[in-house]
């Protein structure tokens, strides 16, 4: 019950902010800064479905082993 409420508080601070900012530079910045955060989220589900590991940026973005013999 804390995390929905956490949630609630976060999604209503970014309903509201426009009332308090006119800036659109700092608006367009954090929307960036959450739609950066969603596509992560989409391609962690994404990864997680498709079975990437993870265990380093190399193999996970290039299916590459970053040190030889490591599956």
């Amino acid at each position: 019950m804390k995390d929905f409420r956490l949630i609630v508080l976060f999604a209503v601070g970014f309903a509201v902010l426009p009332w308090f900012t006119h800036s659109g530079v700092l608006l367009n910045a954090l929307m960036m800064a959450l739609f950066a955060c969603l596509m992560s989220q989409s391609w962690n589900i994404l990864g997680g479905f498709g079975g990437q590991s993870g265990k380093n940026a190399s193999n996970t973005l290039f299916g590459v082993p970053s040190v030889p013999g490591q599956p």
